[in-house]
């Protein structure tokens, strides 16, 4: 019942992006429009990964009262899926960076410091802190499908099978594979060259 529940969660704010995106033309430019709306999901779908987070520790037996969620449980669970790809015709990327991502690598610079951190908890927890300043940053498409696409990985981790998404499949070897359109693809789709020397890069 729980994984349902937080599956649920996860298909309304699939909604709520579909609604963020509805008049804009989603390239590498237009991903970093930025609104209250924008950094309002952005919020919620951070306090969904840090639920989750913390509900794969506590059915793991790791949890613990003093354990922070992104420190303890993000970074100590071993996670089958680690690369996520953007998919879907809402999308017009040319970067190869903004069409596949590691949601668990540190790539990021916390805000006005030099320590690494996820590219969606850098969001949220700027967000998160009143940080008005950061709105034209992190309130934006391109962060709010950092948080969404790990919240995807995090949804499989908790329930055991892979969510139906309109946005993200998950990249295994040369790969990209999972559901699109409301069906299990039977065909995998490669990744072009670009994707794999941007993977290659990033190991």
């Amino acid at each position: 019942m729980e994984s349902s529940i937080h599956e649920a969660i996860y298909h309304n704010f699939e909604r709520e992006l579909s609604r963020a995106m509805e008049y804009v033309y989603v390239d590498d430019d237009q991903q970093n429009i930025y609104s209250i709306e924008n950094a309002a999901l952005v919020l919620k779908i951070g306090a969904e990964i840090e639920s989750i987070a913390k509900a794969i520790c506590e059915n793991n037996g790791n949890h613990e009262d003093s354990h922070r969620f992104d420190e303890n449980c993000i970074k100590g669970s071993e996670h089958k899926i680690d690369k996520v790809a953007i998919i879907g015709d809402d999308f017009h990327f040319a970067e190869v960076s903004n069409t596949i991502f590691k949601p668990f690598e540190k790539n990021e610079k916390k805000w006005q410091t030099e320590q690494m951190t996820y590219s969606w908890n850098n969001a949220y927890q700027n967000i998160k802190h009143g940080k008005i300043e950061c709105l034209k940053t992190f309130g934006t498409i391109r962060y709010i499908l950092r948080a969404l696409g790990t919240l995807y990985v995090l949804n499989y981790e908790l329930g055991g099978k892979t969510v139906y998404s309109r946005f993200f499949a998950y990249v295994s070897g040369d790969k990209i594979i999972g559901q699109a359109g409301g069906l299990v693809w039977d065909r995998l789709i490669e990744l072009t060259p670009e994707q794999k020397e941007f993977l290659n890069e990033q190991c």
